[in-house]
């Protein structure tokens, strides 16, 4: 049974990807908050002994608020944990199941699947 004979992968659910935004918003909120307090308490550089250290300070928090938010951003909406379709991923087929592909069709078949209830 070739690969272009299987049935097509699923889609993705709108909920995951209403999940993902609502999730994107929270963390948003939350690092908009954090790094604006921390910037805000820091304040002017006149009134500290260390004003170059705050100022890196305040930086650093910066950066690391934009490398999290790529990271959220990379596992939200990135194919994380997707498993390819290739032979090594597919291959051996249990033979109960490439004889019911290949009698009933492909599409069918992962219809069915879909509609089973666990």
């Amino acid at each position: 049974l070739p690969l272009h004979r299987l049935p097509p992968l699923p889609r993705r659910d709108p909920k995951f990807w209403q999940e993902s935004v609502t999730g994107l918003a929270i963390f948003s909120a939350m690092i908009i908050t954090l790094v604006s307090s921390v910037h805000l308490n820091i304040g002017s550089r006149n009134r500290w002994k260390f004003a170059l250290w705050c100022s890196s300070a305040d930086l650093v928090i910066q950066f690391l608020a934009l490398l999290a938010s790529s990271c959220i951003a990379i596992i939200l909406f990135g194919r994380c944990g997707e498993v390819k379709r290739s032979k090594s991923t597919c291959y051996p087929i249990p033979a109960q199941v490439a004889l019911r592909l290949l009698a009933t069709g492909a599409s069918e078949t992962a219809t069915q699947a879909r509609n089973v209830q666990h």
